[in-house]
């Protein structure tokens, strides 16, 4: 056993505020504590590989201690269309009211975030969603929709959600097999999601997978997913990877973290986890450099998911590390990041200073397809502007696979916790992370179960 890292998690029992150890036993990450009421406690840490949270730590060591809050989840609705032998959410176990659109406002009134996320339940069961929307946008906020896609097989409302000014959608998205989408999801549903798919291209929505895994289910549906993501990576934008998260309605399934997830990667294409790492540091110094220029501050890069940035090479699939020497120009990155830490004004301009000129010049001339990347992004941008009178990447075939995972009560990390940016509304008026909010409202749930 070694001792890897300190920090704060809580107790299972009571969910009180516990100091924590990250330690290496049999080349899996555990996390363990002790309660003074209820004892010790260990699990799998979330991120399960010691070699992957190593390399998280080193990148967030010296992050902002405070996360940019970004997005803020809403529940709209407790309701679902379906009745999934896997739900986080207990979806249609318990009567929870709605809230009505003034609520709604409320509950994001001061949200320093750019984004709200339509949550349930399935938000689509709403009669007034596009209203919701409407009102959303009118302050100032970018909207997502998360959903099953039941209701977006109509091409009609799908439709109706772009004409409103819905942003992105997020679509559960599992498999294309339909009778692991029956174990799932309890219906075979694989043709309507895939007719939902087509109608979201046609009135070009930008559409975000969120594909989640049960081991001995459907991991040996990662391959398909990755290439199908790449090849529609025009409108695709993200294919998010996530085990199980082991609250609520789980099924039967083994326990699986990313650890596991990345395995499955690696086994079904040729993308490593060493793109992964580096694909996350370089999206973690963008984000922070976006951050200083433009002075909004904090981290906008959580702890708990690594991404890796793809696209199509005719029938292959390419990463950003193999268009790019991706550790040299993290390198760059750190040290414009750092140089820019230590400014306080005319950042753009010094920007525009400490970019690595001479790196890039030489990646372009000697690398054949960083060249073919860089032409695409400029073609990419000379299109929109044609189309739509301003430059834009929505069609750069670009797309970002991430692999993350959940937070339970027995294996929550509060360092990492720290970091994440996608808050939900707790009561009066606070907002914290979604795993602390799905926590505490399951454990609540448990505590009503029991005295029934």
């Amino acid at each position: 056993m070694e001792l890897i890292n300190t920090t704060k998690s809580l107790c299972p029992e009571c969910l009180k505020i516990v100091d924590a150890q990250v330690i290496e036993r049999d080349d899996k990450a555990y996390i363990c504590k002790t309660c003074n009421a209820h004892g010790y406690f260990e699990g799998i840490h979330p991120l399960g590989n010691p070699y992957h949270y190593r390399a998280m730590e080193r990148l967030f060591k010296n992050h902002s201690p405070l996360a940019h809050p970004d997005g803020l989840v809403i529940n709209v609705i407790s309701r679902c269309n379906l009745n999934c032998p896997f739900c986080f959410a207990r979806a249609n176990e318990y009567e929870a009211g709605e809230p009505s659109i003034g609520e709604i406002k409320r509950k994001i009134q001061g949200f320093r975030g750019s984004t709200v996320y339509l949550s349930g339940g399935e938000p689509t069961l709403r009669d007034d969603l596009f209203d919701i929307i409407r009102e959303i946008k009118k302050l100032g906020y970018n909207v997502v929709l998360f959903t099953n896609g039941k209701k977006l097989s109509d091409k009609d409302f799908a439709y109706r959600l772009k004409k409103t000014g819905l942003d992105l959608v997020i679509l559960q998205f599992d498999t294309f097999d339909e009778g692991q989408c029956e174990i799932l999801r309890g219906e075979r549903l694989v043709g309507i999601k895939l007719k939902a798919i087509e109608w979201l291209r046609q009135v070009r929505m930008p559409l975000y997978l969120f594909a989640m895994l049960a081991k001995g289910v459907n991991t040996d549906q990662v391959e398909r997913l990755i290439r199908f993501t790449v090849k529609n990576s025009g409108f695709i934008k993200i294919l998010n990877l996530n085990p199980v998260w082991e609250m609520g309605r789980t099924g039967k399934h083994e326990p699986m973290n990313m650890s596991g997830i990345f395995k499955e990667v690696e086994d079904g294409s040729d993308i490593s986890a060493e793109d992964f790492i580096d694909g996350t540091a370089f999206s973690y110094y963008i984000f922070s450099i976006y951050r200083q220029i433009t002075r909004k501050g904090g981290n906008k890069h959580p702890w708990c998911e690594m991404r890796c940035y793809v696209f199509p090479d005719g029938e292959k699939i390419d990463t950003l590390g193999r268009a790019i020497d991706i550790k040299k120009l993290n390198l760059c990155l750190k040290n414009i990041c750092d140089k820019l830490k230590k400014s306080s004004r005319f950042k753009k301009v010094k920007l525009l200073i400490f970019l690595p000129y001479y790196f890039l010049i030489r990646e372009f001339f000697f690398r054949k397809k960083f060249r073919k990347l860089v032409l695409r992004i400029i073609k990419c941008l000379f299109s929109s502007a044609l189309a739509c009178g301003k430059p834009g990447f929505r069609d750069l075939k670009v797309a970002s696979i991430i692999i993350g995972t959940f937070h339970t009560a027995l294996n929550i990390d509060l360092s990492l916790v720290e970091t994440c940016n996608l808050y939900s509304d707790f009561p009066e008026g606070k907002y914290r992370s979604s795993c602390l909010r799905q926590i505490s409202v399951m454990k609540e749930f448990e505590a009503i179960q029991r005295k029934k």
